[in-house]
């Protein structure tokens, strides 16, 4: 049987078509084993057996396709309700934090949700949970504790346009950063302070 298959696909690409049509013939409904072709069988399949083995083909298909429902499926989904709930949340929070081992060193995973967005991973490492500060914070605390000097215009309007305009600080006892969705609606770490 492999043999049948690798001496199908190793005929010129002309031959190939008229060949593997009567190869999946043969194996659909044979019972024993499927006969070796002989050189240039491809070529002696009639045009007469071609649409034979076309309206079968078709007809096979058919029969495997299960009809469309007679109701639209618009119609279907009117009367159910999808509960979302990344956007039953007003106000921005982390979720929740827990503290993991990255390559046999302390870290802290951290769950953020942004108001009406998806709870998103965070990573801190070399730091255990407790030992950060986490929080929400807008560009006027930002500033307030000096850690607005790397932030680009950009990263400002990014900023600015978060809900209730906070983005989530964390900070260590060697570094800081800001986790802002970028437009992908994912988090990107902004560095603030090594």
């Amino acid at each position: 049987m492999l043999r049948t298959i690798i001496c199908t696909w190793n005929m010129t690409r002309s031959k190939r078509p008229a060949a593997l049509a009567a190869l999946l013939l043969t194996l659909a409904g044979c019972n024993g084993p499927a006969p070796s072709p002989q050189p240039g069988a491809a070529e002696s399949v009639s045009s007469d057996q071609a649409s034979g083995q076309k309206a079968s083909e078709e007809s096979a298909a058919r029969a495997e396709i299960p009809s469309a429902p007679s109701s639209s499926l618009a119609d279907a989904g009117q009367d159910r309700q999808i509960d979302i709930e990344p956007g039953s949340h007003t106000e921005s929070r982390i979720v929740a934090s827990e503290d993991i081992k990255v390559a046999s060193e302390d870290a802290c995973a951290i769950t953020v949700q942004y108001a009406g967005d998806i709870e998103q991973p965070v990573t801190w490492r070399n730091a255990r949970c407790e030992d950060l500060t986490m929080r929400f914070v807008d560009l006027s605390e930002l500033t307030a504790i000096g850690q607005d000097g790397k932030l680009n215009a950009s990263m400002r309007e990014t900023i600015a346009g978060l809900p209730g305009r906070k983005v989530l600080y964390i900070e260590s006892l060697k570094a800081s950063a800001i986790f802002a969705p970028n437009e992908a609606g994912l988090l990107v770490r902004q560095k603030l302070a090594d």
